[in-house]
Order: structure tokens, then sequence, then C-alpha cells
């Protein structure tokens, strides 16, 4: 298979020069005063947030060579320009608007040595007279049809040249605003600004890689650039055996990373377009936040050349690139295969806030220049970041944790109490462990293609009720009531009120249950007050095991979707126990959190001297989240994560058990 491309290269606009030619299926100039205000603004920023010498991309210009047709039109332009007429248009505008001010300002020294002059020229197929006042449009008057005449009435004309003069104006009015800065802007103008030069072969027709261009059917990315890099005719050490092995597992590739299990193993990003594109920012190591659109291309470009990283590493051009890029892919489909890996390295990447640590642990596994890494160095390695994520300056031992962490970032950030951070990462290094036991014995994993797209972001939920929030919408108040109504028939069957014997008992509850009843008729805030009032002292007094002292604690702590939550606030554990329930069954509800909701938390814990303890929620009392329930979900924290918690958390070593779970040993 031939490649489309025979050259692809990074130009400065001082470097480049030709003659183009806008072909005839091409609309004229059509940027507006807006777009070149925008470059120019975007230049200045560029000069003030970075050193001389980085590189500012602009799109890529596709060009095609002459004479395709077999006509000899070489004596008049050299290229077709294919895709970047605007762009260029508009840098020679504001080279002349540049050279204009640089000779009416001849005091200013520091311009003197700066060259503005245009080493292109560009040519219309159908529009001959845009050239002409292209060339002519930084003037106030010019010969124009044998007479002098003012631009201003030239422009007005067609299109194109009302376009042009507008930009040409722009530039001007930009320039007299900013003359301070205008030394920095012509470095940057002249040796920072980067062209991407995409040259077709002269076997591809300039039109109909025109159409494929605007219809979006091959968009320049950084993985089409560097695809093209791969195949062009600049590497010849790639021949069309080894072109097509290059295709064939590049859309292999992406293929694999439709599938969104895998691709959110990797990041928690929404998916780029084409997904490949995150493959190559991972391997050239694009710093988060970093504007550079194309970083990458340009990473893979001083790769491929001699003498790349001071010639410590050997140059990589053509299929021996692109074998290096795919073994590193591979790699990353090992660990996504390997349970192992895929729930740490998994857990790691849902909760990096800075989107480099599947980078840094891939850098560290495979370094660039060096021996990769053992792979019980790799292991240990990912095992010591998982431990150390559950690591934080003052705090001694995870019980105590509260939902409240004023030394957290949201907490300044955001308004109310936001969640606590600590306490999130903690929860879903616990849920992700037990899907990773469960792996081992039924081959289930931790959804994090579900994780990390949960609608809204993770949050926490208190598991025993809370009233810390008053509720202030009539819909609200009437949702409350009905659930909580359904829960206290539920108590009170439960509770065998009815056979209790005690009128008194009985006749309140009736009375509770009543007014709840007739509530969504003309619900009143006051009235709803008083009910969750009166509810609260009710259920409250049937079972002592409801107080609420520990209500902040890890253990009264479960991990839910933000908009789950919404719904589960101010409620008793019995109402949420039943809508997580509902929730399971069309929404993702972690398995730690379901369990505690079911009360279905039940394992054996061994000592440190080899004795087993088995300990169990307390499934008698299924409307109550109470001190034997908060003890097993210690002990199942514990369980799930002791490899990555200090031996002093252990909760045998904690002042934290009740008596009443000793019945259970």
């Amino acid at each position: 298979m031939a490649s489309h491309l025979s050259k692809l290269e990074i130009r400065s606009v001082s470097g480049l020069t030709g003659r183009f030619r806008i072909p005839s299926y091409q609309r004229g100039y059509r940027w507006e005063r807006r777009h070149v205000r925008q470059l120019l603004d975007d230049l200045l920023e560029h000069t003030e947030d970075n050193k001389s010498g980085d590189p500012y991309y602009l799109q890529p210009i596709v060009v095609a060579s002459v004479c395709q047709d077999g006509s000899d039109d070489r004596m008049l332009y050299d290229y077709d320009l294919i895709d970047g007429q605007q762009r260029l248009t508009t840098i020679l505008i504001v080279l002349r608007a540049l050279d204009v001010f640089k000779a009416e300002h001849p005091d200013r020294k520091q311009l003197a040595g700066l060259d503005f002059s245009v080493g292109y020229s560009i040519t219309y197929a159908t529009r001959p007279d845009s050239a002409d006042f292209l060339a002519k449009v930084h003037l106030e008057e010019a010969l124009w049809g044998g007479e002098m005449r003012k631009l201003t009435d030239i422009a007005v004309e067609y299109p194109d040249f009302l376009y042009m003069w507008h930009a040409c104006q722009e530039a001007k009015d930009w320039i007299g605003e900013h003359d301070e800065d205008l030394t920095r802007l012509g470095l940057t103008l002249l040796n920072d600004v980067k062209i991407i030069w995409y040259e077709l072969n002269e076997t591809v027709e300039s039109w109909e890689k025109f159409t494929q261009l605007n219809v979006g059917k091959i968009p320049l990315t950084n993985s089409e650039l560097v695809k093209a890099m791969l195949l062009s005719d600049q590497h010849q050490d790639i021949d069309d055996y080894g072109r097509s092995i290059v295709v064939n597992q590049w859309d292999s590739v992406e293929r694999e990373l439709s599938d969104r299990r895998f691709y959110s193993f990797l990041t928690t990003s929404a998916p780029s377009e084409p997904r490949i594109d995150f493959i190559f920012d991972l391997f050239a190591g694009k710093p988060a936040g970093n504007r550079d659109e194309f970083y990458t291309f340009q990473y893979f470009m001083d790769k491929s050349a001699p003498g790349h990283d001071g010639g410590a590493l050997p140059r990589l051009k053509g299929k021996e690139l692109w074998d290096d890029i795919y073994l590193k892919y591979l790699r990353l489909r090992d660990w996504y295969n390997d349970s192992w890996y895929y729930h740490r390295i998994g857990y790691l990447v849902a909760t990096d806030r800075t989107g480099s640590a599947l980078r840094s642990i891939f850098t560290y596994a495979y370094p660039d220049g060096a021996p990769e890494k053992s792979k019980s160095e790799v292991r240990t390695e990912i095992d010591r970041r998982v431990r150390e994520s559950l690591v934080w300056d003052g705090v001694s031992s995870i019980w105590n944790l509260s939902y409240d962490d004023p030394d957290s970032e949201e907490y300044s950030k955001k308004s109310g109490r936001p969640h606590n951070p600590k306490i999130i990462s903690l929860l879903t290094l616990y849920n992700v462990m037990i899907y990773d036991e469960l792996n081992a014995r039924y081959g289930i994993r931790y959804p994090f293609w579900s994780h990390n797209s949960v609608s809204g972001g993770w949050s926490l939920e208190h598991i025993h009720a809370q009233h810390s929030e008053r509720l202030t919408h009539a819909d609200k108040w009437k949702e409350w009531v009905a659930d909580h109504l359904d829960s206290l028939r539920r108590i009170r069957k439960f509770l065998n009120i009815d056979r209790s014997g005690d009128s008194v008992m009985i006749a309140e509850w009736d009375a509770l249950d009543v007014c709840m009843s007739g509530f969504a008729v003309a619900p009143d805030g006051d009235r709803f007050d008083e009910i969750v009032k009166s509810f609260s002292a009710l259920t409250a007094a049937s079972d002592p095991r409801t107080s609420g002292e520990y209500k902040d604690e890890l253990t009264n702590m479960a991990l839910l979707s933000r908009d789950s939550n919404s719904r589960l606030n101010n409620s008793t554990f019995d109402v949420k126990r039943v809508i997580v329930s509902e929730y399971v069954s069309r929404d993702f509800v972690p398995l730690g959190t379901e369990r505690v909701f079911l009360k279905s938390i039940s394992d054996e814990f061994v000592r440190t001297d080899g004795s087993v303890r088995k300990y169990s929620c307390d499934v008698d009392h299924v409307y109550y989240w109470g001190e034997k329930d908060r003890t097993a979900y210690r002990y199942d924290i514990w369980n799930r994560l002791k490899p990555y918690l200090p031996a002093s958390d252990n909760p045998e070593k904690t002042n934290v058990e009740s008596s009443d779970n000793d019945d259970h040993e």
C-alpha cells in the first residue's frame, strides 16, 4: 500500500516559502475581525506564559504539488493550498501590517532588527483580482483599473476584498494598542509560531483530499499526524508490507479502545476523538492542563529526529517507532487483563486528581533509555503508591476520619459541608478490593467504566438517620413523608406495637400515622418539622441502638453517587435501605455500599495469634444501624484494606468493640 503523503515536517513562519494557489473548489477568505484579534491575543498570551523558543502551533497546512494533471503550471505557482487558506492569508496580512508599523516608526530600534517580509505568495484560481488586492490591502489607496482609488472603495466590490480589508484594519488597530509588546510578538510570530507542513504525494487528487478534510473523514489530530509521519515517503525504511502491518495494528488499537471497560481503566477523562489520541498523549507525557494542541506530535517528531535528547536515546523512525509505541500499548493491555494490576492501577487512576497517575506508573515500569523494572519491582511500587494514598497529614488513624475535612481543598472552595475526599478515596479502595477478591472466585471485576462516569460524582452518605439539613420545598416534604410513612408501618409491625397492650403507645403511633397520611393534601413547613420531630422521637424511643453520637465517623459513611444521595438526605436507615435496594436494579451502587444498607456484611477476621473471629451485621434488627453493625463494618474495612493500612489501625488494637459482639466469636 503506497503512502498518500510525501512530506510531513514542522516549519516556522520565517522559513515558509512558496507560491500557493487556492483551487477553484474552495470558498474565499472569510476570517472576521474577531478571529484576527483572537489570534493576536493568543500569540501575546503565549509570549507571556512561555519562554522564547516554546512552539505555538497552528492547525496543519495541507498542500499538493502542482502538475498532478500533467499541465505545466509550475511557472505560476508551486502548490495547491488544500487546507489552511484562512491561516496563511491572515499571517500574511499581519506581517505586512507589522512591516508598515516598523517603517512608520524608525525610532523603534528593536523592531528594526526583525524582518517582516513575506516569503510566500497566494493566488486564486477563479479570483485573480484577490491576489492583487491582497498585495495592496495595507495601503490607503492604490492603482486599480488604471486609476488611483481608495482601498475602502475597492473593498466593497467583492466579499473576499471586504474580509481582507477588515482583517488588515483589525491587525493595525491591535498593533496600535500593543505597540510596547510588538518586539516580543514579532519574535514569537517569526520564530515560535510553527506550521505543520502536510504535503501530499502527487498521486493524490487535491480536490479529493479537500473533500475528505471538510467532511471530517480525516481529522488532522496528533495521532493522525503521527500516523502520516510513520507512513510518509520520508521514511524510506518502511515498505508497503511494513505499512500494512502498521495500519492493521493501528486499527486493532482503535477497536480495543472503543471498549469503554478498557478505556475507563486508563483514564477518568471523557473519551477523546479519536481515542487513540489518548495513547499518544500518554506516551508523550503531555502534562495535564497543557494547552499546546500539537505537543504530542512535536514529541514524536523529535523522537524520530537525529540526535534527539542530546543523542542519549537512539533515533526511532517509521516502523521502528511504531513498534516501540505498539509494544508499550500491549503492556497496558497486559495490565488491564491482569486482575491484580487492573484493580490497583484502576483505583489509583480513579482517585488521581492530577491526571498523571498512569503515566507515572508506566514511566517507572518502562523508563526510556533504561532497563525495564521486574514484575516484583512494579508490584511493590504499585502497592507503595496505594499505601501512600491512604496516608494523610494530621490523620493518626483512619477511624479518626470525620465527614468534615477543614484541611481539604474542597472545604476551602465549596460552600456547605463538602464531603471528605479522604473518606471517599478510602471507601473507593474498600469497594475495589471487594471486587478484587470476587474476581478470584467468580471473575467479577470492579466496573471503573461506571465508577468514572457516575452521575454527579461521588459523595458520602450517612448510614444512620440524620436530620442535618432542613428541607425547604413542598415536593421534598411530601416525598420525605411518603417514604417515612411506609417505614413507620414496617417498624410498627416489626415491633408488634399493636400487640403490646400499651394503649398510650398505640395511640401515639396511630396519631402520627394519621398525620403523615394526610400531609400531602395540605403540605406545610411547620407541620413538616413537627412530623420529623415526632417520627424521630417515636422510632428512637423504640430502640436505643439509634444513638447518633457516632454520626460523622467513618463507620457511619457509605459511598454513593451524588445524584443518588440527593433523595437519601435526611432519611432514616430503614428508608435508605429500601431506596438503595431500588437503586441497585437500575444504577451503579458499589457492592460495599449495597452490603451496608442490606446488612449483608459477614466474614472472618484472623487475629495476630492465628485465631479466627467471625463478624456480621445485626440482621435481627434490619431497621437500625447499631453498634454491632458498625463493628462489623469496621472489621470488614480492615479485612479488605489491611495490606495498605498501618498495624495501629487493626480493630483488635483499638478500643472500639462492643461486648454484644463477643457472642459471635
